[in-house]
């Protein structure tokens, strides 16, 4: 389920730019700021199909949990066997 929402977003442009976006400076300032270990994060990502950009806050565990989700996703697109003409 989890790796269908992610190939959707991707192919939206959703989801491949949230992981793009992960600035390793706001997160630093974050953590400085609050003192928290898994402190929330707000970045400003680009929403597919027009200029403006859309502020999207979630914990910094949950950014890296998407980085990781889409890494491996695109991994498994590109690595997977086409079934076409097989």
């Amino acid at each position: 389920m989890t790796a269908r929402l992610l190939l959707l977003l991707g192919l939206l442009g959703v989801g491949s730019a949230l992981p793009a976006l992960a600035d390793d400076k706001e997160e630093k300032a974050a953590v400085a700021a609050t003192g928290e270990e898994d402190p929330m994060v707000c970045k400003r990502v680009k929403k597919a199909g027009t200029y403006f950009r859309e502020k999207v806050c979630m914990k910094k565990s949950e950014w890296k949990e998407m980085r990781l989700e889409s890494q491996r996703a695109a991994k498994e697109m590109t690595t997977r066997p086409n079934a076409v003409g097989s």
